[in-house]
């Protein structure tokens, strides 16, 4: 079998739509871990002060080291050097005998020229209090963590998505997929958005606008890298929607503008079926039917629906009033089911 051959216009729209999928792709992206070390800058210490406590470090005396006396040496330089030939005072030799503790020179400031550093002299001191930066006997290696990907899609939605064609979500394929085709399922809770305004009727009678509307779903759309594919039409469920709502304005002589948001419950989408390549990246929209069976004393009306309503009361209205209550279906969290 072979492939149809594509026209160099057909070859431009499918490059395009393979870019804006990789775009689209990039919305799900998972950041690696970042190392961020905490820094020692407070306020109260500055960099020479960090400096200055990692060269006293760097040059304390390490008992380890090359060069240093064996046990031996030390016994022979204690018994015959210089040790034995120095004289104490009476009192130092009470304080000693009685248990006083000698005193700490471990902090006191020396000269760079008795630890053989070159250059100008300068004094060399040993702050404990200071903490230890940028000094490491193990140093540690950050290297790129793993990161295990066990999900077989991930999905993005936003609330309150106000259009008669909305992105109710957008499904990224990821690397774990065990099939090549999903059949899915979700649901979604809408709500009503009537807008409008009257103008000054001046030979007209004080009654209020009247308006009935009808609202329906008319087909499911999915687009890959911003192009619509086709597809073979999910099953559409209007269970738990209200699909007519009534209402009404303000006074007809009284000019003014008016608004208002019912909820009418979730719409339910099933068989939705998918090719399922990793990678891929897909727009769910819907395509909404919204039309005023009646419509009186009004001298401009719109509606349009709210897809993903969260947030927002379920009955909100300003010179107007809906004659129909809202939902009281619950209102879930888009969740994207696959078999």
């Amino acid at each position: 079998m072979t492939t149809p051959s594509l026209t160099a216009e057909e070859q431009l729209a499918s490059c395009l739509a393979n870019q804006q999928n990789l775009k689209r792709s990039r919305l799900f992206n998972i950041p690696p871990f970042r190392y961020t070390p905490i820094s020692p800058y407070n306020g109260s210490i500055t960099q020479y002060d960090l400096d200055m406590r990692r060269k006293a470090e760097i040059l304390k005396y390490n008992k380890n080291s090359n060069g240093k006396f064996t046990k031996k040496q030390s016994w022979a330089q204690t018994v015959a050097g210089s040790l034995q030939r120095r004289t104490y005072s009476q009192t130092a030799i009470q304080y000693i005998s009685s248990g006083g503790q000698c005193e700490d020179v471990s902090t006191l400031p020396m000269p760079t020229s008795s630890s053989g550093v070159p250059g100008p002299v300068i004094n060399l001191y040993y702050d404990p209090a200071i903490p230890l930066y940028n000094y490491s006997t193990t140093p540690q290696a950050y290297g790129t963590e793993n990161y295990e990907d066990n999900d077989m899609w991930l999905v993005k939605s936003d609330s309150n998505i106000n259009s008669l064609t909305p992105t109710v979500f957008t499904l990224n394929i990821r690397k774990p997929i065990d099939k090549t085709v999903y059949s899915y399922s979700f649901s979604v809770p809408i709500a009503l958005y009537i807008s409008g305004y009257n103008i000054n009727q001046i030979s007209g009678s004080d009654v209020s606008g009247n308006f009935t509307v009808a609202i329906s779903v008319d087909s499911v759309s999915v687009k890959y890298g911003g192009q619509p594919i086709i597809i073979t039409q999910p099953t559409i469920s209007y269970a738990n929607l209200i699909q007519n709502v009534a209402g009404k304005t303000n006074s007809y002589i009284n000019e003014g503008t008016f608004n208002g948001i019912l909820y009418i419950g979730t719409i339910a989408i099933s068989n939705l079926v998918l090719l399922t390549n990793p990678d891929t990246t897909y727009d769910i929209l819907f395509n909404y039917n919204v039309e005023f069976l009646t419509q009186t004393n009004i001298y401009n009306i719109t509606a349009s629906l709210y897809t993903n309503f969260f947030g927002i009361p379920d009955n909100q209205v300003n010179n107007m009033a809906f004659t129909t209550t809202p939902s009281t279906v619950s209102k879930p969290p888009l969740v994207l089911t696959g078999i």
